[in-house]
């Protein structure tokens, strides 16, 4: 039996003041949960909706780890609240 393929939204971290170099992480817990409950963690850079398609066809899960900033439109608020 193959381990299930768990995709993990990373996060877009920049590491320099100008923000011109930016890490796609996520907290190495996600990953050692995962594998503990016996599957196989995939991290998912954000980004590029041209590879939407292809990340969901290569996994079997997905946890949304959030962490980026989401506009409160999809929150059904105000920008203000």
């Amino acid at each position: 039996m193959s381990r299930p393929i768990v995709g993990v939204t990373a996060n877009l971290c920049p590491v320099d003041k100008e923000g011109k170099n930016i890490h796609s992480s996520v907290s190495s817990k996600f990953a050692e949960s995962i594998k503990i409950a016996g599957g196989l963690p995939m991290i998912i850079p954000v980004g590029d909706k041209s590879l939407v398609k292809d990340y969901v066809e290569s996994i079997d899960k997905l946890i949304l780890s959030g962490g980026q900033h989401v506009h409160p439109h999809f929150l059904r608020r105000k920008a203000d609240d």
